[in-house]
This record gives C-alpha cells, sequence and structure tokens, in this order.
C-alpha cells in the first residue's frame, strides 16, 4: 500500500505541476430556475404554489399549465445566484449533524432545546441532541471561508467543474480546482469530498502557491485505490501516514489541524475522533519556513467522479479538541480555554452557561463562547429535500407546501415547521441522493422535448385543442400530470435518432445515341452535346412503381411515380397520399433517379452556377437540370411528359430526353421559406420580396425513416396517432411509432434549411459599378477606375494553357496584359469575346498580350466552345477559381487592363461593345506613354 501511495505523491507533483487556466463558473439562467430530474431531464422554470405534500409544481414557458413532478422525482432545483454573495446574519451559527445551518441569536436554552430567534427563518426551537457544533459568526477574522457558491471561489480552475447549487462535481481525470485563501500559520480545514466509481481524488490542504518556478508543493490528503493517507511533499523530500480504507463511493468527512511553523498536521473524524498524525523532520520544516502554505483546492488524479460536498476554513489556536466527542460537550471561549463535560450535567440560565463535572461548577456567559461542539449523529428519520439558501444557511425533511411566496418544510431538528422564503432560495436537492425506479422506460412512445427552455421527458397523450391550446398534450415520464404545450413554441420531440439510408447500388451506363440539338446556342449546347455521357437514368421497373422522389419546400419527401409537369405543377402518383398534383410553389426538387447521389459542386463554381446574369433578369430562369453524368442547365421548365422535356432557353424552347436527367431543381427565390405565420409582430410582406411564407402558425413536421417527412398541422391525438391537416396533401394522419422526429414551429424552418436542396437558390449578379453611379458612369474619373484593385500590383499568378505550356504573369513585364475572365454558360461572356479579339487586331505587333481566363471548365469543353466560335485566343485555365478569388471575380465577365509595370491600370465589369471600346482606348493610352517609363 505504502509502495502504491508513494506512487501518488508522484502523481500529485506532476497534476499540480500542469499549466494554470482560468475558467469561469457557467452562467445560469438569470429568468429562471433550473430543474434537473432523475431521467437526466433539464427544464427552466418558476416554482409554483402547491398544497400537496412531497410535490414540486414546475411552471415552464412551453407549455400552457404547470406540471406536478414528486419529489422522489427530481435531483435539484437551482434558482439563479444573486449578484453577490450573502452573508449569514445573526449571532451564531447552529450547524446540525444532518449537515443542515442556521444562523440566528439564541434567546433559551433549556431541557435539551434551543429557542433561535433567526432573521431568516423567525422563531425556531431546536433539538438539541440534533445539534453538531455552535458558531460565533460576528468574529470576521476568525472565519476564512465557509460553504460553496460556485467555482468562481477558486483561482485556477481545469477541468470541466460544474456547481450543481450545493456541490462542484468532476469527472474528467486532472480537473482541479485551487484557491488563494492566504491560509495562516495556524488553521482549521474542514471539507467533505465524496466520490464515485473509485476516483482517485487528492483534496490539497495547503501548498506553496508563490513559487512559480516549482511544483506548489504541500500538505493534502489523498485518496488512492482503496487507501486515504496525509501526504506532505516538497521538491527534494516527501512523507505519508496512513489514515485508513475507502470503499468505491465513500464520502470523506473530516477536519484537518494544521500547524506549519511546527510541522504537524493533525486529522479528525468530525465527531472529534483523532485518525492521524504526520510530523515532518525538524531539519525539512526549517529548510521551508520561508515558503508557508496559503491556498487549498481539490484535484482529480484518475477516472471516476469527484464532488467537493463541504469546505470551512477558519483560523485555529492550536489547542486540538480535549477528547472525543463520544460523551460529553466541548466549550471553546474567547480566551482560548475549553470547558468540557458529560451531556447531563449542562444548565443554562439568562445569559450564563453552568457546566459541572466531578461536583466542579464552571460558569461562563454566552457572550464568552466562540465554539461549541456535541456528541451525537443525524437523526435517521427520512427527508425529502434539502434547501440551500443564498447565504449558505440549509434546511432539509419533508416537503410541506409551497405557497407565492414561501416553502415550508418540517425538519426532524426542529419542533416547528420551517418558513422558507422562495426569494432566498439557492437550490432545491432531493435529499435521498438515489434515482427514482421510474427514471427508466421502454416505452418506445417515450421521447424526449427539446425547447429552448431545455429538455424533457415523456410522451405525446392523446387529447384534442382547445381554444388557444394546441393539441400536442405532454405527460412528462416523472411527472404526476400533463399539459398542453404553446402553439408557436419551437422545438422538436426526439422519438430515436434518424439513420442515415444505405447507399443504393450504382447501375452501370447504358450507351444511347446523342441527341440532335445543332439548334442550341451558347452554354445551352454543351449541357445537349453531354447528355449522352455518363449512365441513363435507371429504367422502371413493376417491383419498383414508386421510383421517384419529390422534395418540398417544407422538406417533406415523396416516394411516387411522376407522370407529368405543366403549368400547374407535378402530376405524380404516390401511396402516401390521394393527392395527384403539387403546384410549383411549394416545391424544391424532383428526383428521377434515386440512385444519383444529391449535385456538389465547388463553392466558387456553384455561386456562379447560381448568380443570375443581368441581362436575364427580367426573365430569369427557375429550374436547373442536372444529368447523369453531372453537367447542369439553367432554363424555364415548360412541360414534362414520359419522353421529353421541353424547356426555354435565351426565349428560344428546345426538348431534352427525360431520361437524361437525374433532377430538376426548382430556384425559388430567397423568401421561399418565410417565418411562422402570426409569430412575428410587426412583420409584413416586402415589395421586394412577395412571396409567401410556406410555413404556417402550429405547423409540425414528422421525419421518419429514410429521412421521409410530412409537414402539417395538428389537430388531435388519438390512438397513437398524430391527425392534421396538410397545405398540400389535406387531412393526414401520422402513427407515432412511425416518428424518428417531430420538429415543431420554427424549427421545421431551421431543420428546411440543412436539407439537400435548400440553398440552390439563384442569386441576381453583381452590378456593374457605373450603374450603381459611383463607378464608370458619371461622376467617376474615368471607365474602369472604380475597382479597388485600381493603382495596385496586379496579384502575381501562374497558369496552364489550353494549348499546351504555362502563363506566368509576372513573366510578362514587358507587356500590357488584358485578362478577360470568362466562361463558356456565361452568355456576356460569349458575346463580348468575339469583340474583344476583334479589338485586340488593333494591336497585333505591339507589346500588348489578351489572357483569357476560364473559369474550373474542363479542356475539351472548352475547345469544342472556341473551335464551333471560331475564337483564336490564348485561354489559361483557372481550374479551381483560386486566381478569379485574388482578383475578387463575383460575377462575369469582368476585363483587367495591367500595364508594362504590372499595376491595374483600369478594371471593367460587364461586357459587350461599350466594355470592349474603354478597354481598346486604355490600352492606346498605356501605348503613347514615353519608353523612359519603362522597367
Amino acid at each position: 500500500m505504502l509502495q502504491r501511495l508513494l506512487i501518488g505523491l508522484l502523481l500529485v507533483g506532476s497534476v499540480l505541476c500542469a499549466p494554470q487556466i482560468s475558467a469561469e463558473e457557467p452562467a445560469e439562467s438569470t429568468k429562471s430556475a433550473l430543474l434537473t430530474l432523475q431521467d437526466g431531464s433539464q427544464i427552466h422554470g418558476q416554482l409554483n404554489p402547491s398544497q400537496t405534500a412531497g410535490t414540486i409544481r414546475w411552471s415552464i414557458d412551453e407549455f400552457v399549465s404547470p406540471i406536478d413532478f414528486p419529489v422522489d422525482h427530481f435531483v435539484s432545483a437551482v434558482f439563479p445566484a444573486p449578484a453577490r454573495r450573502e452573508q449569514m446574519k445573526g449571532v451564531f451559527s447552529v450547524e446540525f449533524h444532518s449537515g443542515d445551518v442556521i444562523a440566528g441569536e439564541i434567546t433559551k436554552w433549556e431541557q435539551g432545546q434551543l429557542t433561535l430567534e433567526s432573521p431568516r427563518f423567525g422563531s425556531l426551537t431546536l433539538l438539541e441532541n440534533a445539534i453538531r457544533r455552535i458558531d460565533r459568526i460576528d468574529d470576521e477574522a476568525e472565519l476564512l471561508y465557509s460553504g460553496l457558491t460556485g467555482v468562481s471561489d477558486f483561482r485556477t480552475v481545469e477541468g470541466p467543474w460544474i456547481f450543481d447549487g450545493m456541490r462542484l462535481v468532476t469527472s474528467e481525470p486532472g480537473s482541479r480546482i485551487i484557491g488563494e485563501f492566504e491560509l495562516p500559520d495556524r488553521v482549521m480545514v474542514e471539507f467533505a469530498v465524496s466520490r464515485e466509481e473509485g476516483a482517485e481524488f487528492s483534496f490539497v490542504i495547503a501548498f506553496d502557491s508563490r513559487d512559480k518556478r516549482t511544483a506548489p508543493f504541500g500538505w493534502s490528503c489523498t485518496a488512492f485505490g482503496n487507501s486515504l493517507a496525509l501526504i506532505y511533499e516538497q521538491e527534494k523530500f516527501a512523507a505519508l501516514k496512513p489514515v485508513g480504507t475507502l470503499s468505491q463511493s465513500d464520502t470523506v468527512r473530516l477536519i484537518a489541524y494544521l500547524d506549519q511553523p511546527g510541522g504537524a498536521i493533525h486529522l479528525y473524524e468530525r465527531t472529534g475522533k483523532p485518525l492521524a498524525v504526520l510530523q515532518i523532520p525538524e531539519s525539512i520544516r526549517l529548510e521551508h519556513t520561508d515558503k508557508l502554505a496559503t491556498g487549498l483546492g481539490l484535484i482529480l488524479n484518475d477516472e471516476g467522479t469527484v464532488r467537493l460536498e463541504q469546505l470551512s476554513v477558519s483560523h485555529w489556536n492550536g489547542v486540538l479538541p480535549a477528547a472525543q466527542l463520544s460523551a460529553i460537550r466541548q466549550f471553546h471561549l474567547n480566551d482560548g480555554t475549553t470547558v468540557a463535560g458529560p451531556a447531563e450535567s449542562f444548565e443554562h440560565s439568562a445569559e450564563t452557561v453552568t457546566q459541572t463535572q466531578n461536583n466542579q461548577t464552571l460558569s461562563f456567559e454566552l457572550t464568552e463562547l466562540k465554539r461549541a461542539v456535541f456528541a451525537g449523529e443525524s437523526n435517521r428519520e427520512p427527508r425529502q429535500v434539502v434547501v440551500l439558501m443564498s447565504d449558505q444557511s440549509r434546511i432539509s425533511g419533508e416537503l410541506v407546501s409551497v405557497s407565492d411566496q414561501t416553502l415550508t418544510v418540517r425538519s426532524p431538528d426542529v419542533v416547528e415547521p420551517i418558513g422558507v422564503s422562495l426569494a432566498g432560495i439557492r437550490t432545491l436537492f432531493n435529499a435521498s441522493g438515489h434515482a427514482s425506479e421510474k427514471r427508466e422506460s421502454k416505452d418506445d412512445s417515450v421521447a424526449t422535448l427539446y425547447v429552448s427552455s431545455g429538455t424533457l421527458k415523456g410522451r405525446l397523450v392523446d387529447s384534442t385543442g382547445a381554444d388557444e391550446e394546441s393539441c400536442l398534450v405532454w405527460q412528462p415520464q416523472l411527472g404526476s400530470s400533463s399539459s398542453a404545450l404553446k402553439p408557436l413554441l419551437s422545438g422538436r420531440i426526439v422519438y430515436r435518432e434518424p439513420v442515415a439510408p444505405k447507399p443504393e447500388v450504382t447501375v452501370e451506363a447504358v450507351p444511347v445515341e446523342q441527341p440532335n440539338q445543332n439548334a442550341l446556342q451558347k452554354f445551352g449546347q454543351l449541357f445537349f452535346e453531354n447528355l449522352g455521357r455518363g449512365r441513363a437514368r435507371r429504367e422502371r421497373k413493376n417491383e419498383d412503381p414508386q421510383p421517384h422522389d419529390i422534395h418540398l419546400i417544407t422538406g417533406d419527401v415523396i416516394p411516387c411515380e411522376i407522370e407529368s409537369i405543366s403549368a400547374q405543377g407535378v402530376h405524380f402518383s404516390s401511396k402516401m397520399t390521394d393527392t395527384r398534383l403539387i403546384g410549383h410553389e411549394h416545391l424544391r426538387a424532383v428526383v428521377f433517379d434515386r440512385t444519383a447521389d444529391v449535385p456538389e459542386l465547388e463553392k466558387a463554381r456553384r455561386e456562379r452556377l447560381l448568380t443570375l446574369p443581368r441581362n436575364q433578369k427580367a426573365s430569369p430562369p427557375t429550374h436547373l437540370l442536372c444529368s447523369s453524368g453531372g453537367d447542369f442547365l439553367r432554363c424555364r421548365l415548360n412541360a414534362l411528359d414520359q419522353d421529353a422535356l421541353v424547356v426555354e432557353i435565351q426565349l428560344s424552347d428546345h426538348e431534352i430526353p427525360a431520361d437524361r436527367v437525374s433532377h430538376i431543381i426548382w430556384m425559388h427565390p430567397e423568401r421561399s421559406i418565410g417565418t411562422v405565420t402570426g409569430e412575428r409582430e410587426g412583420e409584413s410582406t416586402s415589395e421586394e420580396n412577395p412571396e409567401p411564407t410556406m410555413v404556417v402558425a402550429g405547423q409540425i413536421q414528422a421525419r421518419m425513416a429514410k429521412d421521409n417527412r410530412s409537414t402539417f398541422v395538428p389537430i388531435r391525438v388519438e390512438n397513437g396517432e398524430i391527425v392534421g391537416t396538410s397545405s398540400v396533401f389535406g387531412e393526414c394522419r401520422v402513427p407515432i411509432s412511425r416518428i424518428d422526429q417531430l420538429l415543431l414551429g420554427e424549427a421545421v424552418v431551421d431543420a428546411a434549411g440543412d436539407l439537400p436542396y435548400h440553398d440552390w437558390k439563384l442569386q441576381p449578379a453583381v452590378e456593374p459599378l457605373y450603374t450603381q453611379g459611383t463607378g464608370d458612369g458619371q461622376g467617376a474619373s474615368a471607365p474602369g477606375m472604380a475597382s479597388s484593385l485600381i493603382d495596385k500590383p496586379a496579384p502575381d499568378f501562374q497558369l496552364p494553357l489550353l494549348d499546351g505550356g504555362e502563363f506566368v504573369l509576372s513573366e510578362n513585364r514587358d507587356q500590357i496584359v488584358l485578362l478577360d475572365f470568362w466562361a463558356t454558360w456565361c452568355g456576356p461572356c460569349m458575346l463580348t469575346m468575339p469583340l474583344l479579339e476583334k479589338a485586340m487586331k488593333e494591336f497585333e505587333g505591339k507589346s500588348v498580350r489578351l489572357i483569357s481566363v476560364n473559369l474550373e471548365e474542363r479542356p475539351e469543353q472548352i475547345r469544342e466552345v472556341r473551335d464551333r466560335h471560331k475564337l483564336s485566343m490564348t485561354v489559361a485555365l483557372d481550374r479551381d477559381g483560386a486566381i478569379s478569388r485574388r482578383y475578387s471575380i463575383q460575377s462575369i465577365p469582368q476585363l483587367i487592363v495591367i500595364d508594362r509595370e504590372g499595376v491595374v491600370h483600369r478594371h471593367f465589369i460587364g461586357g459587350g461593345q461599350t466594355t470592349v471600346d474603354e478597354a481598346a482606348r486604355a490600352v492606346r493610352d498605356l501605348l503613347k506613354e514615353p519608353a523612359d517609363s519603362l522597367p
């Protein structure tokens, strides 16, 4: 055992040497108290009046009415902490063997009872045999620290320490809390530390925290394995004294008397029984007289859970308890003397205490009493609750009732019921300390409700909504009553975490003929030419009658078979509903190939794909088509039948074979999903965003297996089903047994934001600065001068060329360089490029070079477009969009003119003949510069 304890010494030193990190106590709710139940539920709320004994009535913001919880089903209720720590008021503090503490003035003491006038609790009659200790509390110089108010009491905090309103708790090895209490030479430290799962800990009674160069060695009481020992450690010396053995879940309640100049520590039980003395050699003591300990704390050395239950630090006069308290009392007087005697010989009259022992009588006045210590043990009568007040007063017993202002407790230690002001309560605890037998349930209908106030386990019960109430009535698992949820709350009910669906087997590609689409122009042509690449969409099979999915704006996913698409919406058939038509305003996407992944693109390329060109603002594309090969096409979808889609591209209609399209995505404007109707006062639909909101008050969404979702307004709960109405499908019924999660209110909107197709939204292109009146238009010094890049060195780069080789900007300092940022799918780009090539012929044979920087497209795709349009420009490949980002290119086309010194001379946003003419004029100006301006 000693060998293991010596190893423990090393652990203490190594942990204390760890870097010191300050931490703040976790913030508590400033609005309400936090109730913790035996099943792990934690919910903020308020304590309500209740005349039912042993019952907590708790009101919660999201519930229509309060809920009753039996006391044996809750763990604690922690109330908001006061702005500053309160001090006990009274002459004496009376501590009972049960751990309760009451402060006041002793006005009567006879026949085994004391009368205490308490400023907090009023006049109380205390049973003398229940009292453990009486301390004078008006001598601030004697008491250094009493009680626990939180992590903030300690200077150094490492690890996740939790203050539950009464105790400091941690379960992470290496966690420690260290306080700087400026300990005197002689100090009495009373502490209680509990452990679970055999946790190994060190309660550091005193250490030198001023020496920052070495480990803060000192005195500690250490639990190692099943042993408890007193330890003293310095850099070159260590000593230990075995104290006793512990079980896996013992609570250590001890008093340590430390005499630092004398180099000794005495450990006592709270009953006064001496346990151990550790005396260090005089030579060691003299060596460290200039390094007296000033701080104390607690360290968790290994796995398990440790709790600091109690801590009291005070001056010690150097006089040890005279004897064990099994048969006598001890009275410590102000002059340092101790009076002891058998309990049966005590008498009290007026303000004089008379002690008779061996026919000798000693008397002293109450004003001379500093401390009285009594023999005995705690009353074993069961206690329901422990009430901890904000001044560290404590009451335990049976909960009798709760009124508007007072909580009444009947304590076995006090004759009268005790009225406790609700305003002064810091924490309300379950005194039993063990979990209820009802805390676990295998019922599949039991779920966890998540709302802003916290979490609460329970179930939905049958109900029909009354006026102004939701039909969703929640019965907490450990509650004795239920309550309806408020209609406009936001939250979720989780029955089980959804399981991600297994990926389907990929269907092999089937070679097909490419469709003849010679009439198409620009970027749309490429989409059609690539339709034959990759795999074809799988054929419909008899055993798969619902091969498609419809995704709604609300998040609903409907397995179905799509029959056609018209101006009215999508026509389909599904086992889930009798509805055969869904309007376009409800649609987010249609998936024809359920084996295909959700389309994904690199961020910069996707932003460009979803950017609305300025020349299409009057008639924007409404749909995004994705082919099986991964190509995309923006268009307006006019119709779909079994064979083909009819789409509009640049005001002309074209047909696309239906079996070449894997996804159709509806590109709704930004406000396609709005806030919950009626929830936020003062909101109105903006003229710029006239789209109606798609979520209404009281709406919920059931999320089921394979991420299928159903969104509706509930009407009632009956026979294990939620019955409601859907704006799309009409009446619907959802069995609770099929639900993984039930989303409530705005949680439906929030969840929709994470859905696969929610963020495929078309955004307007950035307008050229001259159209905003701040750039190239009226008032500007010259066209192309409004950019922040003007007169700054152009960012250098190196890019591969389409026809081989590389282009390095810094290697072209003797030339004027034009960078044209473009893509094949960009209509204005394709209109501008021939004009730009024609203009550049003026500068042939001169030091002018045009580099067309293509954004993230495949070389073969670029060649096909260049050859088809008979263009001859030099193309640099910005494959990942990195160079365009360096030049802050957020829309295309853009044209940048760089002079011979590598400085940006002009920056034109947009295309067309005017931009080309201005760029040519800028090049002419640069060519006219004198030769001596060259580097």
